[in-house]
Protein backbone atom coordinates (compact mmCIF):
# COMPACT_ATOMS: atom_id res chain seq x y z
CA UNK A 1 0.00 0.00 0.00
CA UNK A 2 1.21 3.20 -0.88
CA UNK A 3 -0.01 5.18 2.50
CA UNK A 4 2.01 2.60 4.24
CA UNK A 5 5.38 3.48 2.40
CA UNK A 6 5.16 6.43 2.37
CA UNK A 7 4.42 6.77 6.01
CA UNK A 8 7.67 4.74 6.51
CA UNK A 9 9.57 7.00 4.87
CA UNK A 10 8.40 9.98 6.78
CA UNK A 11 8.69 9.10 9.91
CA UNK A 12 12.43 7.53 9.26
CA UNK A 13 13.17 10.74 8.22
CA UNK A 14 11.77 13.07 11.03
CA UNK A 15 10.65 10.53 13.67
CA UNK A 16 7.01 12.24 15.15
CA UNK A 17 3.69 12.94 13.35
CA UNK A 18 4.34 16.18 12.90
CA UNK A 19 7.79 15.70 11.15
CA UNK A 20 6.07 12.61 8.78
CA UNK A 21 3.51 15.88 8.35
CA UNK A 22 6.26 17.42 7.10
CA UNK A 23 8.18 15.10 5.02
CA UNK A 24 4.92 14.28 3.37
CA UNK A 25 4.57 18.21 2.54
CA UNK A 26 8.07 18.33 1.43
CA UNK A 27 7.21 15.13 -1.31
CA UNK A 28 4.81 16.68 -2.81
CA UNK A 29 6.18 20.20 -3.16
CA UNK A 30 9.04 18.44 -4.65
CA UNK A 31 7.12 16.54 -7.22
CA UNK A 32 5.69 19.47 -7.89
CA UNK A 33 8.59 22.22 -8.19
CA UNK A 34 11.86 19.68 -9.94
CA UNK A 35 10.46 16.57 -10.82
CA UNK A 36 7.09 15.86 -12.23
CA UNK A 37 8.40 15.66 -15.52
CA UNK A 38 10.74 13.07 -14.55
CA UNK A 39 8.47 10.91 -13.28
CA UNK A 40 4.86 9.25 -13.26
CA UNK A 41 3.76 9.93 -9.83
CA UNK A 42 5.37 11.24 -6.71
CA UNK A 43 4.89 7.80 -5.32
CA UNK A 44 7.31 6.53 -7.87
CA UNK A 45 9.87 9.72 -7.67
CA UNK A 46 9.81 8.79 -3.83
CA UNK A 47 10.48 5.26 -4.10
CA UNK A 48 13.09 5.27 -7.46
CA UNK A 49 14.91 8.93 -7.45
CA UNK A 50 17.12 8.67 -4.17
CA UNK A 51 16.43 12.18 -2.68
CA UNK A 52 14.99 10.15 0.37
CA UNK A 53 17.68 8.30 1.92
CA UNK A 54 16.99 4.68 2.10
CA UNK A 55 13.26 5.45 0.85
CA UNK A 56 13.07 1.89 -1.59
CA UNK A 57 14.02 0.01 1.61
CA UNK A 58 11.53 1.13 3.57
CA UNK A 59 8.74 1.47 0.88
CA UNK A 60 9.61 -2.15 0.31
CA UNK A 61 9.26 -3.37 3.49
CA UNK A 62 6.87 -0.91 5.31
CA UNK A 63 9.27 -0.89 8.62
CA UNK A 64 10.56 2.36 9.49
CA UNK A 65 14.91 3.03 10.23
CA UNK A 66 14.30 1.39 13.47
CA UNK A 67 12.54 -1.26 12.66
CA UNK A 68 9.19 -0.47 13.70
CA UNK A 69 6.05 -1.30 11.54
CA UNK A 70 3.91 1.48 10.37
CA UNK A 71 1.55 2.60 12.54
CA UNK A 72 -2.14 3.70 11.31
CA UNK A 73 -2.05 6.83 12.97
CA UNK A 74 1.04 7.68 10.75
CA UNK A 75 -1.05 7.02 7.49
CA UNK A 76 -3.79 9.12 8.28
CA UNK A 77 -0.93 11.91 8.67
CA UNK A 78 0.36 10.79 5.17
CA UNK A 79 -3.60 10.78 4.07
CA UNK A 80 -4.21 13.96 5.34
CA UNK A 81 -1.32 15.71 3.47
CA UNK A 82 -1.29 13.89 0.09
CA UNK A 83 -5.19 12.64 -0.42
CA UNK A 84 -7.01 16.00 1.53
CA UNK A 85 -4.61 18.53 0.55
CA UNK A 86 -3.40 19.58 4.01
CA UNK A 87 0.20 20.61 3.94
CA UNK A 88 1.85 21.73 6.53
CA UNK A 89 4.58 23.75 4.42
CA UNK A 90 4.51 26.25 1.72
CA UNK A 91 4.63 24.76 -1.43
CA UNK A 92 8.24 26.61 -2.29
CA UNK A 93 9.66 24.55 0.98
CA UNK A 94 11.53 22.28 -1.11
CA UNK A 95 15.02 21.12 1.28
CA UNK A 96 16.17 19.73 4.22
CA UNK A 97 19.61 18.45 5.91
CA UNK A 98 20.26 16.43 9.24
CA UNK A 99 22.95 18.27 11.42
CA UNK A 100 25.35 15.70 10.65
CA UNK A 101 24.93 16.75 6.79
CA UNK A 102 25.53 20.07 7.60
CA UNK A 103 28.58 21.99 6.91
CA UNK A 104 27.97 25.00 8.40
CA UNK A 105 25.01 27.57 9.08
CA UNK A 106 25.49 31.16 8.63
CA UNK A 107 22.88 33.94 9.93
CA UNK A 108 23.92 37.49 9.76
CA UNK A 109 27.22 37.73 8.88
CA UNK A 110 28.39 34.93 11.73
CA UNK A 111 28.96 31.14 10.41
CA UNK A 112 28.41 28.36 12.71
CA UNK A 113 30.97 25.22 12.22
CA UNK A 114 30.15 23.10 15.59
CA UNK A 115 27.69 20.45 15.50
CA UNK A 116 26.46 21.90 18.78
CA UNK A 117 25.98 25.45 17.30
CA UNK A 118 24.28 23.68 14.17
CA UNK A 119 21.56 21.96 16.13
CA UNK A 120 20.78 25.20 18.28
CA UNK A 121 18.19 26.81 17.12
CA UNK A 122 18.89 29.76 18.38
CA UNK A 123 21.05 30.24 15.65
CA UNK A 124 18.65 30.04 13.15
CA UNK A 125 16.22 33.09 11.74
CA UNK A 126 13.24 32.21 9.24
CA UNK A 127 14.41 33.24 5.61
CA UNK A 128 17.39 35.04 6.62
CA UNK A 129 20.06 31.89 7.97
CA UNK A 130 21.55 30.07 4.95
CA UNK A 131 22.33 26.34 5.51
CA UNK A 132 25.19 25.09 3.48
CA UNK A 133 24.94 21.48 3.18
CA UNK A 134 28.24 18.96 2.72
CA UNK A 135 27.24 17.13 -0.35
CA UNK A 136 24.67 19.43 -1.66
CA UNK A 137 23.92 23.25 -2.36
CA UNK A 138 22.99 25.49 0.50
CA UNK A 139 19.73 26.77 1.01
CA UNK A 140 17.48 29.16 2.91
CA UNK A 141 16.45 28.42 6.43
CA UNK A 142 12.36 28.09 6.63
CA UNK A 143 12.00 26.54 10.08
CA UNK A 144 11.88 23.64 12.37
CA UNK A 145 8.66 22.17 12.03
CA UNK A 146 8.63 20.14 15.25
CA UNK A 147 11.10 19.33 17.97
CA UNK A 148 12.72 16.09 16.22
CA UNK A 149 12.83 17.24 12.64
CA UNK A 150 15.61 19.30 10.34
CA UNK A 151 15.61 22.72 9.52
CA UNK A 152 13.57 23.32 6.56
CA UNK A 153 14.34 25.70 3.64
CA UNK A 154 13.88 26.42 0.41
CA UNK A 155 16.32 26.50 -2.16
CA UNK A 156 14.58 29.51 -5.04
CA UNK A 157 13.61 33.35 -3.99
CA UNK A 158 11.18 33.22 -7.07
CA UNK A 159 8.98 30.19 -6.02
CA UNK A 160 8.41 31.65 -2.77
CA UNK A 161 7.08 35.04 -4.48
CA UNK A 162 5.32 32.83 -6.79
CA UNK A 163 3.83 30.82 -4.56
CA UNK A 164 3.07 32.56 -1.40
CA UNK A 165 2.85 31.49 1.94
CA UNK A 166 -0.11 29.75 2.25
CA UNK A 167 -0.16 26.31 4.32
CA UNK A 168 -1.90 24.35 7.34
CA UNK A 169 -0.92 23.69 10.37
CA UNK A 170 -0.82 20.28 12.12
CA UNK A 171 -4.21 20.77 13.41
CA UNK A 172 -5.41 21.90 9.88
CA UNK A 173 -6.13 25.37 10.39
CA UNK A 174 -5.10 26.97 7.40
CA UNK A 175 -2.45 29.54 7.39
CA UNK A 176 -1.02 32.25 5.27
CA UNK A 177 -2.24 33.49 1.69
CA UNK A 178 -1.87 32.08 -1.35
CA UNK A 179 -1.45 35.22 -3.69
CA UNK A 180 1.11 35.05 -5.94
CA UNK A 181 2.94 37.55 -7.53
CA UNK A 182 3.19 35.63 -10.72
CA UNK A 183 1.34 34.52 -13.36
CA UNK A 184 1.15 33.31 -16.88
CA UNK A 185 0.07 36.73 -18.71
CA UNK A 186 1.71 39.68 -19.05
CA UNK A 187 0.97 40.93 -15.46
CA UNK A 188 3.79 38.69 -14.80
CA UNK A 189 4.96 40.54 -11.31
CA UNK A 190 9.05 40.43 -11.89
CA UNK A 191 9.35 44.23 -10.39
CA UNK A 192 7.57 43.21 -7.35
CA UNK A 193 9.98 39.43 -7.36
CA UNK A 194 12.45 42.04 -7.36
CA UNK A 195 10.89 44.40 -4.82
CA UNK A 196 11.07 41.19 -2.58
CA UNK A 197 14.74 40.07 -3.19
CA UNK A 198 16.24 43.54 -2.57
CA UNK A 199 14.80 43.60 0.94
CA UNK A 200 16.90 40.64 1.95
CA UNK A 201 20.04 40.81 4.39
CA UNK A 202 21.22 43.84 3.18
CA UNK A 203 24.21 43.78 5.76
CA UNK A 204 25.62 41.13 3.46
CA UNK A 205 24.01 41.71 0.09
CA UNK A 206 24.03 45.74 -0.22
CA UNK A 207 24.96 46.11 -4.13
CA UNK A 208 23.05 42.40 -4.92
CA UNK A 209 19.95 44.47 -3.63
CA UNK A 210 20.61 47.74 -4.84
CA UNK A 211 20.85 46.26 -8.47
CA UNK A 212 17.44 44.32 -7.80
CA UNK A 213 16.10 47.66 -6.31
CA UNK A 214 16.71 49.66 -9.41
CA UNK A 215 15.64 46.81 -11.55
CA UNK A 216 12.33 47.26 -10.03
CA UNK A 217 12.13 50.21 -10.42
CA UNK A 218 12.77 49.80 -14.19
CA UNK A 219 10.61 47.54 -14.92
CA UNK A 220 7.93 49.28 -12.99
CA UNK A 221 8.50 52.32 -15.20
CA UNK A 222 8.19 50.63 -17.67
CA UNK A 223 5.09 48.64 -17.61
CA UNK A 224 3.51 51.97 -16.50
CA UNK A 225 4.86 53.62 -20.24
CA UNK A 226 3.51 49.85 -21.74
CA UNK A 227 0.22 50.10 -20.39
CA UNK A 228 -0.39 53.70 -21.25
CA UNK A 229 0.73 52.83 -24.48
CA UNK A 230 -2.00 49.75 -24.50
CA UNK A 231 -4.47 52.35 -23.71
CA UNK A 232 -3.83 54.79 -26.25
CA UNK A 233 -3.88 51.77 -28.96
CA UNK A 234 -7.58 50.70 -27.29
CA UNK A 235 -8.80 54.38 -28.10
CA UNK A 236 -7.21 53.99 -31.54
CA UNK A 237 -8.88 50.79 -32.33
CA UNK A 238 -12.10 52.00 -30.83
CA UNK A 239 -12.06 55.16 -32.30
CA UNK A 240 -11.45 52.96 -36.03
CA UNK A 241 -14.66 51.12 -35.53
CA UNK A 242 -16.49 53.69 -34.64
CA UNK A 243 -15.58 55.87 -37.58
CA UNK A 244 -15.55 53.09 -40.36
CA UNK A 245 -18.76 53.49 -42.16
CA UNK A 246 -17.51 57.41 -42.63
CA UNK A 247 -14.03 55.75 -43.96
CA UNK A 248 -15.91 53.44 -46.42
CA UNK A 249 -17.78 56.70 -47.32
CA UNK A 250 -15.35 58.84 -48.09
CA UNK A 251 -13.08 56.14 -49.60
CA UNK A 252 -15.65 55.91 -52.02
CA UNK A 253 -15.89 59.27 -53.38
CA UNK A 254 -12.32 59.99 -53.43
CA UNK A 255 -12.17 56.69 -56.05
CA UNK A 256 -14.79 58.47 -57.87
CA UNK A 257 -12.80 61.19 -58.45
CA UNK A 258 -9.48 59.27 -59.21
CA UNK A 259 -7.57 60.12 -56.44
CA UNK A 260 -6.53 56.78 -54.73
CA UNK A 261 -8.72 55.84 -51.37
CA UNK A 262 -7.95 55.87 -47.82
CA UNK A 263 -9.39 52.92 -46.66
CA UNK A 264 -6.04 50.88 -46.88
CA UNK A 265 -4.53 53.46 -44.86
CA UNK A 266 -6.75 53.65 -41.86
CA UNK A 267 -7.18 49.55 -41.98
CA UNK A 268 -3.35 49.07 -41.80
CA UNK A 269 -3.46 51.87 -38.54
CA UNK A 270 -6.10 49.29 -37.42
CA UNK A 271 -3.83 46.49 -37.57
CA UNK A 272 -0.74 47.60 -36.75
CA UNK A 273 -2.45 48.50 -33.56
CA UNK A 274 -4.33 45.59 -32.72
CA UNK A 275 -0.94 43.19 -33.21
CA UNK A 276 1.14 45.44 -30.86
CA UNK A 277 0.36 44.40 -27.73
CA UNK A 278 -0.04 40.44 -28.67
CA UNK A 279 3.18 40.96 -30.03
CA UNK A 280 5.37 42.67 -26.87
CA UNK A 281 3.17 39.41 -24.55
CA UNK A 282 4.89 36.85 -27.01
CA UNK A 283 8.22 38.17 -26.50
CA UNK A 284 7.88 38.78 -23.21
CA UNK A 285 6.04 35.43 -22.21
CA UNK A 286 9.07 33.37 -24.81
CA UNK A 287 12.06 35.34 -23.09
CA UNK A 288 10.78 35.98 -19.53
CA UNK A 289 7.89 33.52 -17.87
CA UNK A 290 9.54 30.17 -19.60
CA UNK A 291 13.30 31.09 -17.88
CA UNK A 292 11.91 32.13 -13.81
CA UNK A 293 14.90 30.61 -13.07
CA UNK A 294 17.21 32.97 -15.15
CA UNK A 295 15.39 36.10 -14.60
CA UNK A 296 15.42 35.28 -10.28
CA UNK A 297 19.23 34.65 -10.69
CA UNK A 298 20.78 37.37 -13.28
CA UNK A 299 18.09 40.87 -12.90
CA UNK A 300 20.48 42.13 -16.29
CA UNK A 301 18.59 39.26 -17.92
CA UNK A 302 15.12 40.71 -17.75
CA UNK A 303 16.93 43.68 -18.95
CA UNK A 304 17.89 42.84 -21.83
CA UNK A 305 14.37 41.68 -22.52
CA UNK A 306 13.16 45.14 -21.72
CA UNK A 307 15.51 47.08 -24.01
CA UNK A 308 14.20 44.41 -26.41
CA UNK A 309 10.74 45.61 -25.64
CA UNK A 310 11.93 49.29 -26.04
CA UNK A 311 13.67 48.61 -29.04
CA UNK A 312 10.59 46.60 -30.72
CA UNK A 313 8.37 49.66 -29.51
CA UNK A 314 9.94 52.41 -30.69
CA UNK A 315 10.16 50.93 -33.97
CA UNK A 316 7.12 49.90 -34.35
CA UNK A 317 5.69 53.20 -33.26
CA UNK A 318 7.71 55.28 -35.98
CA UNK A 319 6.10 52.68 -38.38
CA UNK A 320 2.80 53.96 -37.56
CA UNK A 321 3.49 57.22 -37.96
CA UNK A 322 5.75 56.63 -41.45
CA UNK A 323 2.93 54.54 -42.76
CA UNK A 324 -0.45 56.82 -41.91
CA UNK A 325 1.78 60.06 -42.72
CA UNK A 326 2.95 58.83 -45.85
CA UNK A 327 1.04 60.96 -48.45
CA UNK A 328 -0.23 59.10 -51.43
CA UNK A 329 0.53 59.49 -55.18
CA UNK A 330 -2.10 60.53 -57.20
CA UNK A 331 -3.21 58.17 -59.21
CA UNK A 332 -6.31 57.23 -61.76
CA UNK A 333 -5.85 53.38 -61.18
CA UNK A 334 -8.14 51.70 -58.85
CA UNK A 335 -5.45 50.07 -56.26
CA UNK A 336 -7.87 49.35 -54.12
Amino acid sequence: EQLTGLAAVGYSEQGSLEGIAAEASIMANLYELHYSKQYSSLYEFVSKDGWFEGATDYIDTGYTLGGEPVQEEWKAVVKSVLVDGKRTLPGYVDEHVAAKSTAYIETNGSKYYDLSQIKDRNNYISHVTIVHQKKYDSYIYYGHVADSTDPFGYTSEEARARIGEFHYNFDGTAVGSSGSTMDIGFTTNFEGLYMILSNYNWENFLSHNIIYLICGMILSALKIVLHGIFYVRMLIIGGIIAIIPAIIVINAFMKIKGNKGIFKKWFILYLECLFYRPLIQIIYRIFANNRNKSVEENPFYIMFVAIVIIIITIIYIKKIFRDFRKKEIVSGEDED
